[in-house]
């Protein structure tokens, strides 16, 4: 058995024999001890009392106050005593005794004998570890490893997640057990792809509960847990679409689409919602389009995110019949005779059209017609004309008529004017003698009416109700439009004009060419005339300069002959609008943002007919007096 002692110089000695037994379940140990004195030969000592005790962690366990003989032997004082003592909760324990013996006077070598050690008893195996976990996805095998002090050991392992506590997963659990994660765990973690969960195994020796260790892990949401929907809904919007044709048509047709049974899995909810299709886009759970210009097959997809961050898409189409306006492509019409055969002096009038246009499946009707007008007459009301027919009706051959061809749908029609003049004749006098027609037939009164070009190889006059000339005059230099005044001879001049002349000029529509400048002349006589240069093509935004100018004088062709000048700037979306004053050239300009902030951009330069010298381009801030120096790239001509 272990023993403590301590020998003594003088041939005195005192020792503790003692003995240990555990109790494991309850983390018990039992100490048992005795003490024991002896002396060197020249003994033996006795006396009726003596004061002698031992002691566990400094209380007394046995206490001994009666006779006593003591010799050379080892000799038991006191009784033998146990005490149980606890170990810590890793199953350690160490423990201090003291043994004490004193003769009381007796004897000097047997005074105040003591003995005193630690004694560390035997580790008491505790409760089982969490060595290590596999897997972390909801709804997929988890196998928990346990590291066991004692074989006989078994165990209950319980997990923990979110609102679930203490699940049981499994008893009398040995060093491991795989289990797997119900698929509505995934609740627990409505706002996230992942969340904390602990595993907890409690060590038990047969029903006695050791103790308990834990794990936490890392649970993730399985990458198939998506929101869902069940799809796209279209519902159209028909416009001028009659509801009875259940079709989209093309340019005429709008759509709504509507996301539809949207929901979250496993306890996320749907956050945002997004559909696009057709050139057209929109982030709510519905889109209603424009007008539906594509024909075919439009495919929508609509897109929903849940509070996991997790999306789904789906897509769905639906058909757009092509459509496009009817299509006029003949209207012919002339005079004839009533059975249709060509006469310029017909009483009937022959019409063709040849028209085409989409039917949507015969849905929608092309249809021909006409109407007449005679000149400053009243519109006919509308006739019926089959595609490709001619159509033969009466026509007054002393009337101008404006025949207005047309093919129409449901949706609307298009149009063509045609002209059929009168019946043609060199020279037609009106009835009563009051009008007179060239190449047709007179219509009306108190008129020359020609349906021929006229060439006049002098001047025009005209004189109204006052007796004042007006004058149409080409004097082989010039044309002379206005008023007419007479010398002193009564040679009619170009004179004073003291009404308005309007003067059109455009450019040629078959070469495309036209003449680089209009004037107009104020003369008071033709050879007194001043002509004045009213515009020139080339005073419409010309490109004058292009370059990089930031200091020191440029040459700017032409630049003489405007006043006003657009400033381009390196590197810039802002032009300057710049004006000429004294010897100067100076503007300026400014934008807002929407942030907002201003911006101020400034030019300034000297001038000598075509040289210009730079003094400043530059912008600022709103507020700021830093100015930022710009480089001139271009510069135009405007007025």
């Amino acid at each position: 058995m272990p023993e403590l002692v301590k020998n003594y110089s003088n041939g005195s000695a005192i020792k503790i024999v003692y003995s240990v037994s555990q109790n494991v379940s309850k983390n018990q140990s039992t100490v048992t001890m005795t003490l024991y004195v002896h002396r060197d030969s020249y003994g033996p000592s006795w006396n009726t009392h003596c004061n002698s005790y031992i002691q566990l962690d400094g209380a007394n366990v046995m206490t001994y106050t009666g006779s006593f003989r003591i010799s050379t032997s080892w000799v038991k004082i006191g009784s033998t005593v146990s005490k149980t003592v606890t170990h810590n909760s890793d199953g350690t324990k160490t423990i201090a005794l003291k043994g004490f013996f004193d003769s009381q006077g007796l004897t000097t070598k047997l005074d105040d004998l003591t003995v005193t050690g630690n004694v560390t008893l035997k580790t008491i195996p505790r409760a089982s570890k969490v060595n290590g976990v596999s897997g972390s996805t909801i709804g997929s095998p988890i196998t928990v490893s346990i590291s066991r002090e004692v074989s006989g050991f078994t165990h209950k392992v319980y997990y923990s997640f979110g609102s679930v506590k203490d699940r049981l997963l499994g008893s009398n659990v040995g060093t491991s057990l795989t289990f797997t994660p119900p698929m509505e765990d995934c609740g627990q973690v409505p706002n996230s792809t992942s969340g904390t969960a602990t595993i907890r195994v409690d060590t038990y020796n047969g029903s006695t509960k050791i103790g308990s260790s834990s794990k936490n892990i890392t649970l993730k949401v399985p990458s198939s847990v998506v929101p869902t929907m069940t799809g796209i809904s279209f519902t159209p919007i028909n416009g001028q679409v009659p509801a009875g044709w259940e079709i989209y048509v093309q340019t005429k047709s709008k759509v709504t689409a509507k996301i539809t049974g949207a929901a979250g899995a496993y306890g996320s909810t749907i956050k945002s919602y997004s559909i696009s299709g057709g050139g057209y886009s929109g982030t709510s759970s519905s889109l209603t389009t424009g007008f539906l210009n594509k024909a075919g097959s439009i495919s929508f997809t609509a897109k929903i995110t849940d509070s996991r961050g997790r999306t789904a898409t789906k897509t769905a189409s639906i058909s757009v019949e092509e459509y496009a306006p009817p299509v006029l492509s003949l209207a012919k019409a002339f005079r004839c005779n009533e059975q249709g055969e060509e006469q310029d002096d017909g009483a009937y009038l022959s019409l063709t059209l040849q028209f085409s246009g989409h039917d949507l499946g015969g849905k929608n009707a092309i249809t021909g017609g006409y109407r007449t007008q005679a000149e400053e007459g009243s519109w006919s009301g509308l006739s019926p004309a089959e595609n490709g027919k001619a159509v033969i009706f009466p026509a007054n051959p002393d009337l101008t008529l404006t025949v207005q061809a047309q093919a129409a749908d449901t949706f609307g029609e298009v149009t063509k004017d045609l002209t059929v003049n009168s019946t043609r004749f060199i020279m037609d006098f009106r009835a009563g003698g009051n009008g007179i027609a060239f190449g047709k037939a007179a219509e009306y009164d108190d008129l020359l009416d020609t349906n021929w070009e006229a060439r006049f190889r002098k001047g025009i006059q005209m004189m109204d109700a006052n007796g004042a000339f007006y004058a149409l005059v080409y004097n082989g230099a010039n044309l002379w439009i206005g008023a007419l005044r007479t010398d002193d001879s009564g040679e009619t001049l170009a004179g004073h004009h003291t009404g308005k002349t309007y003067i059109s000029a455009g450019i040629d529509e078959v070469t495309g060419k036209g003449h680089n400048s209009i004037y107009v002349s104020v003369p008071s006589s033709e050879s007194e005339a001043q002509n004045f240069e009213a515009l020139h093509k080339g005073n419409t935004m010309q490109k004058l300069w292009s370059g990089s100018w930031s200091s020191g004088t440029i040459t700017v062709p032409g630049s003489d002959q405007y006043s006003i000048f657009k400033i381009s700037m390196q590197g810039q979306g802002t032009t300057i609008l710049a004006a000429k004053q004294a010897q100067y050239v100076r503007g300026g300009n400014s934008y807002s943002s929407d942030t907002p902030s201003v911006v101020f951009y400034h030019f300034a330069a000297t001038f000598s007919g075509e040289k210009w010298t730079f003094v400043a381009c530059n912008s600022n801030a709103l507020g700021s007096t830093s100015l930022n120096k710009i480089t001139v790239t271009e510069i135009w001509g405007i007025v």
